[in-house]
């Protein structure tokens, strides 16, 4: 995250299992959410465990905080890449 210039201040980084959504630094960060956020993940498995979890946070953090996502390994994970119906789609 360094490496991208996230200040110190806007990493969050749980010691904990990803099992669920219910991790203090996620929580968080979440709060301190505003439109046109962006969040940098490291690996989507970072994110979550649960694949029903990640779409319903994915979904949360995308449509309702307005925010975008950038999965690190897999730039097609990444919500700036397009906001047209291809750029939702592969979201």
């Amino acid at each position: 995250m360094r490496e991208l210039a996230v200040a110190e201040k806007n990493i969050f980084m749980d010691k904990q299992s990803g099992k669920d959504f219910r991790r203090p630094q996620y929580q968080r960060m979440v709060k301190k959410l505003k439109p046109e956020d962006l969040i940098y993940v490291k690996s989507i498995d970072r994110l979550g465990r649960n694949y029903e979890e990640i779409l319903e946070q994915w979904r949360i953090l995308t449509r309702e905080k307005r925010v975008d996502i950038a999965v690190l390994d897999m730039p097609l994970l990444d919500t700036r890449r397009g906001k047209d119906l291809m750029g939702t789609f592969l979201s």
